[in-house]
């Protein structure tokens, strides 16, 4: 049998029952602040409804689970994790997977990551995750739209874009872009010929500073008018990556403060090709409705063996 996790409810009571039945001074300020309903809120969010991490003891234990789920995150193997369906024989950290438990009878129905943070996270920083294991996970989120990790599906999504673009075995389907024709015999088999190096940065660099073998991705989440870029045949590819399934056309914002952080002037415009990349099940008839005077558009449909 298995022992189900708590509610948020019940942390909230079980909190303010041990302040009320304890003596203000039997509690010092960090255990009277873990019994508070703003800790508990918050560390349900993050740990889920398991009583040991939502309530430690001293400040040390809760540094102490704060590493192990760094640890954990980094260590996570999703390939033994999907063989296994089982968190005991995969040997994985119930601060990241938690059974979900029927409470008549005790036994285990599921598993569930404890929240959308943590899958956002192993996609983001696990060092083991490769690309059929982000298409996987993709398109068990893709067929249950209500899943609660629907909100990661745009990082995990732009990180799968991101393997792809620096894999040179890759063959996209490539459109132009020619305004509110949309012409799908236009559509040509590409491939990007040259290795990149997938290079996350802070500072980003002036364009005559930019190296051809990278893969430039943005740590700021609010970076304007692209998400990821490299620089080619002395243009800027500026990859633009929709993982929604919205049908809302897509509008070119941000284009001069992205010119002015990589110190191009109103005359460069030529020198950025935009590239869109939809969720593939809407790449055939995307729009865009204002593109702000560029010329060089296209949109890449990711390559159908990704869609599979």
């Amino acid at each position: 049998s298995y022992m189900p996790v708590y509610e948020l409810e019940e942390l909230l009571a079980i909190g303010q029952y041990m302040i009320k039945n304890s003596k203000g001074n039997n509690l010092n300020d960090f255990q009277k602040y873990i019994l508070s309903d703003e800790s508990i809120i918050k560390k349900y969010e993050e740990y889920d409804g398991i009583i040991r991490h939502v309530f430690p003891y001293v400040k040390k234990q809760e540094e102490e689970i704060i590493l192990l789920k760094n640890q954990a995150l980094k260590e996570f193997n999703y390939k033994s994790f999907k063989v296994t369906m089982n968190i005991e024989n995969s040997n994985i950290s119930d601060l990241l997977v938690k059974y979900v438990v029927n409470k008549s009878d005790f036994s285990n129905v599921t598993y569930q990551f404890v929240n959308s943070n943590t899958v956002m996270r192993i996609a983001l920083e696990n060092e083991t995750m490769e690309i059929d294991d982000y298409v996987d996970l993709l398109i068990f989120i893709d067929n249950k739209p209500q899943s609660r990790y629907a909100s990661s599906y745009y990082s995990w999504y732009q990180r799968l874009i991101s393997l792809l673009l620096t894999s040179i075995d890759v063959k996209w389907k490539m459109r132009l872009y020619t305004g509110d024709k949309i012409d799908l015999d236009s559509y040509k088999n590409i491939s990007i010929t040259k290795k990149m190096v997938l290079k996350p940065v802070i500072d980003i660099p002036h364009f005559d500073d930019m190296e051809s073998d990278c893969l430039y991705y943005p740590s700021s989440g609010t970076f304007p008018f692209c998400d990821m870029f490299y620089k080619e045949d002395n243009k800027i590819v500026a990859i633009q990556v929709t993982g929604g399934l919205s049908k809302k056309n897509r509008n070119i914002t941000g284009l001069n403060k992205f010119m002015k952080i990589v110190k191009l002037t109103e005359a460069d415009k030529s020198r950025i090709k935009y590239v869109l990349i939809p969720h593939p099940k809407l790449a055939d008839n995307y729009k865009i409705t204002d593109t702000f005077g560029l010329e060089d558009l296209e949109i890449w449909k990711i390559p159908i063996k990704y869609l599979e």
